[in-house]
């Protein structure tokens, strides 16, 4: 996506300051610029206009090990506003956390780096899977489902986070960072799925931040 150029003055200190803060998230001066600037208007209560998430969502700073592929980005879009929204608020807080990495194909796959090692976190998917809704993809598959926020939302209002690849059971990853994650949320240790309302995807990100 092309990227508008703008101009302005800053304290010549500010910017050796910015450039290691933005080497430690692996970001460019610009990508950390826009992803702090943005985070802070969302945090502050800013929203976009519903006809300008797609060009926010295709034009999202990452960090340099990070991906989100064109089929990623359409099933946020098919989503819904505000769905997506909060998704988004979502993914540009997770940029701003030092380590997190994203592996997106039509759903995503979350690392985080701890002590220099790539640690597996969590399979991530929204919308679809196989042409079936998530809540009836998953419904047989004997999964341990715990839901935060409101329980009785449509599935295209919640996001899923699973220690499973796939929510496969033999995809099971060896990760240490899933169970920390429940204990952040203060979610049952046996979880293998947490359904997740657009309306607190926030406190995932922050658990997260916190790992």
């Amino acid at each position: 996506m092309n990227k508008l150029r703008f101009s302005g003055t800053v304290t010549p200190y500010a910017l050796p300051l910015w450039d290691l803060h933005a080497g430690k998230l692996s970001l460019t001066r610009n990508s950390f610029i826009e992803s702090v600037v943005t985070n802070f208007v969302f945090q502050s209560g800013g929203s976009i206009q519903p006809q300008d998430i797609q060009q926010f969502w295709h034009g999202m700073p990452r960090n340099a090990d990070s991906n989100f592929t064109y089929d990623f980005v359409d099933s946020h879009m098919r989503l819904g506003f505000p769905t997506n929204q909060e998704a988004l608020k979502f993914f540009y807080s997770i940029n701003l956390i030092p380590g997190v990495i994203v592996s997106s194909g039509k759903q995503a796959n979350f690392y985080k780096v701890e002590n220099g090692n790539k640690e597996y976190l969590a399979y991530y998917a929204v919308g679809v899977i196989r042409n079936r809704q998530i809540d009836q993809y998953i419904s047989n598959l004997g999964l341990v489902i715990n839901t935060i926020g409101p329980a009785g939302g449509a599935n295209d209002e919640f996001a899923y986070f699973s220690r499973m690849e796939t929510f496969n059971k033999s995809t099971k990853v060896s990760t240490i960072l899933f169970p920390k994650l429940l204990g952040l949320l203060n979610m049952p240790g046996n979880t293998d799925c947490l359904k997740v309302h657009y309306s607190r995807l926030h406190l995932v990100s922050e658990a997260i931040k916190q790992l």
